[in-house]
């Protein structure tokens, strides 16, 4: 079966995907909240009930699975092009490369953050961005890296160090296992975009989280 047929389809479907700004539609049930502020419930309530609270956002599911399939949907489709037989053995177009797909994400990301409009922080994409480094960097830098930064967020308990560790994490494991940092360089950039976005509009990173029963009824 030709993949020409399905490429314009595949492209079209992980661009919206990537490009649709989701946190724009989160309803009354959610509430955005600073790490510290988990922490507190955590000396409160106990892990189990933060992490339930997170775990049973169906948002973050939505959000994960937007962005691994936005992301596949758009470097399938890339590198079906690149077998195109028009080309017959020339060299590609720029775009025709697998950092399209990061282009792609990075333009949603900036989109979503840039229409945050629903507290006064600015929401950390903490799923999308891991969504995306997941499927976009090599397999096994990719997981190093994510397990790193999830690791140095939790010690530090700061938001902003997750993607600024995840980007040196993609960086120096990107080098040391590939030797190749054009593979791994553009997702480190990417990963950078929410510290940048929050330092240029002087705004804290929060967390989308499941508000409570008691925080519902009084609103």
């Amino acid at each position: 079966m030709s993949w020409l047929p399905t490429n314009p389809a595949l492209a079209a479907c992980g661009t919206v995907l990537l490009l649709v700004p989701a946190p724009q539609w989160y309803g009354r049930m959610v509430s955005y909240r600073t790490i510290e502020y988990l922490e507190i419930a955590r000396r409160n309530a106990g892990w189990w009930v933060v992490w339930r609270r997170l775990l049973r956002m169906p948002q973050h599911w939505i959000e994960l699975g937007r962005s691994v399939a936005g992301t596949a949907c758009v470097l399938l489709a890339v590198r079906g092009l690149r077998l195109d037989p028009v080309l017959d053995g020339k060299a590609p177009p720029f775009w025709l490369r697998d950092e399209t797909a990061v282009g792609v994400a990075a333009l949603g990301l900036m989109l979503m953050l840039a229409l945050f409009r629903k507290t006064t922080g600015l929401l950390a994409p903490v799923v999308y961005v891991s969504g995306v480094t997941a499927v976009a960097a090599p397999g096994s830098v990719a997981g190093l890296a994510l397990v790193l930064a999830f690791t140095v967020m939790a010690a530090t308990r700061q938001l902003g160090v997750f993607f600024a560790v995840l980007a040196m994490g993609l960086g120096g494991v990107g080098w040391l296992l590939t030797k190749n940092l054009i593979a791994t360089g553009a997702v480190a950039g990417f990963a950078l975009i929410p510290v940048a976005m929050a330092l240029l509009r002087n705004r804290e990173l929060v967390l989308a989280v499941r508000r409570s029963r008691s925080e519902i009824d009084s609103a």
